[in-house]
């Protein structure tokens, strides 16, 4: 799984059933740095030669704190 903000990787991590609680593993990445500016978020699941290799995006939010 790789998360990238605009074309840079901001997060690459190999996801299993091991990390995931309850089959979901959540997330917090700080974007404080592109505020007030465009930004493109790109959320890629890759092939890590697994037939059973999948993954699931659930309730991605941008939040201000």
């Amino acid at each position: 799984m790789t998360v990238n903000f605009n074309e840079n990787v901001r997060l690459k991590e190999s996801i299993n059933k091991e990390s995931c609680v309850n089959g979901w593993k959540e997330y917090k990445i700080d974007i404080s740095e592109f505020e007030g500016k465009d930004i493109f978020i790109d959320f890629k699941h890759e092939f890590n030669g697994n037939e059973k290799s999948t993954a699931y995006w659930h309730n991605v939010k941008i939040i201000e704190e």
